[in-house]
């Protein structure tokens, strides 16, 4: 208490405390039901029942490899201006 009232610079008020202000009976909280967890971070949930949608499969690729290439109109290395 010392540290504050150094901090703010003046006395902090101070009273005993009555037999009044003091909870006889605490009445614990009925307990909660648990939580449904939520998956990690960029992880999905199973889909269950759910029907599989009509979609083209996608292309098997190894980690570390980019998603998706270049288009193959673009070319792979754009002629640079030459510099004096």
């Amino acid at each position: 208490m010392p540290d504050i009232e150094d901090y703010i610079g003046e006395k902090v008020p101070v009273r005993a405390i009555d037999q009044e202000l003091l909870i006889e009976d605490v009445i614990k909280p009925e307990r909660r039901e648990p939580r449904e967890r939520v998956p990690a971070h960029g992880k999905r949930p199973p889909r269950g029942d759910k029907p599989e949608r009509d979609r083209r499969p996608r292309p098997h690729r190894e980690h570390g490899q980019p998603a998706t290439t270049a288009p193959a109109s673009a070319p792979e290395n754009l002629p640079q201006p030459e510099t004096p």
